[in-house]
């Protein structure tokens, strides 16, 4: 999530890598996209590792609650999936560079 989900200029990429190479290095083993309770139960971790980590993460944004929103204006787009696409390379307003954020959260 911290590589798709925050801009660079909250959490650069280079330190971003620089500390997964370092606690990788430590011996700790890092597996992404793991739906536990389907590729592997919850009691085969507790077996198979002294500790765990399970960082779930925030994948939606919090609804604004305002009028029409429910039904999609034209584009609108919630802002963890405008930072998703803005850090996956591509941009999801190619008509145009003027954006609008609404909200003062960590989005912002």
């Amino acid at each position: 999530m911290a590589a798709v989900g925050l801009p660079d200029c909250r959490l650069p990429r280079h330190i971003l890598r620089r500390e997964v190479d370092l606690i990788t290095s430590l011996g700790v083993e890092i597996k992404y996209n793991v739906d536990v309770g389907k590729d592997i139960k919850f009691s085969e971790l507790l077996e198979e590792f002294d500790a765990l980590l399970i960082g779930v993460g925030a994948q939606d944004s919090t609804p604004m609650r305002v009028e029409g929103e429910e039904k999609g204006y034209k584009g609108f787009i919630p802002g963890i999936k405008y930072l998703f696409a803005i850090n996956k390379g591509y941009d999801p307003y190619p008509e145009g560079k003027r954006v609008a954020v609404v909200g003062g959260g960590n989005v912002a």
